[in-house]
């Protein structure tokens, strides 16, 4: 019999779900949540969309926050890596543009791109926290292609094929630990962000 993909995803997500029941592991699915649990936290009293706070909301906070939680139950690191990559250019963009006058807030973002020559996402990064150029640069290495399969070779000599690396969805293991540590920390410095500027 073959089983179904909503059979496969369902049962990894299952397993995934145990998996986190234990320590140390825990704690790594009660970061996503608390991440996905802020969205909610702050949702935005208006729907004007040239707020910068309500646009940030309804177009990265809520559907990425919910997109790295079931990207992770799923076994996607890569994804959770990759949103949290783009919240936190998302936050900094909100930041700067809320000292913008205007409605239009994609003309807003286009502005603070073109300031910085369309180009350095680094220095827009610095110039709203210094914390977050970190954090950015840390998530950059799950992002590109050359740095991601370094990543992926050094891992496999060292520890073995991973299984979040070769197929999706990915049930984990305790060889994962490592990874599911770093995304740990990269939730919490991105929350912290969040909270001191949202």
């Amino acid at each position: 019999m073959t089983e179904s993909f909503s059979d496969l995803l369902s049962e990894t997500v299952k397993q995934n779900e145990e998996f986190f029941k234990n320590d140390p592991y825990k704690k790594f699915l009660a970061e996503i949540v608390a991440l996905a649990d802020d969205s909610i936290d702050i949702v935005p009293k208006s729907q004007d969309m040239s707020d910068p706070r309500t646009a940030f909301w309804f177009h990265a906070l809520q559907p990425m926050s919910y997109g790295i939680f079931v990207s992770f139950i799923s076994g996607n690191l890569l994804s959770c890596f990759m949103q949290l990559r783009l919240l936190v250019e998302y936050l900094a963009l909100y930041f700067h543009s809320k000292h913008l006058s205007g409605d239009n807030l994609l003309e807003k973002f286009q502005k603070i791109r073109d300031e910085y020559d369309d180009k350095s996402i680094s220095n827009l990064l610095r110039d709203f926290d210094k914390s977050s150029l970190k954090l950015w640069k840390s998530l950059s290495k799950w992002h590109h292609a050359i740095p991601y399969s370094a990543r992926i070779e050094l891992a496999t000599i060292n520890e073995g094929a991973k299984l979040w690396s070769i197929i999706q969805p990915a049930f984990y293991s305790k060889e994962d630990e490592s990874e599911l540590h770093e995304l740990f920390i990269a939730v919490t410095d991105f929350r912290k962000l969040l909270n001191k500027y949202v």
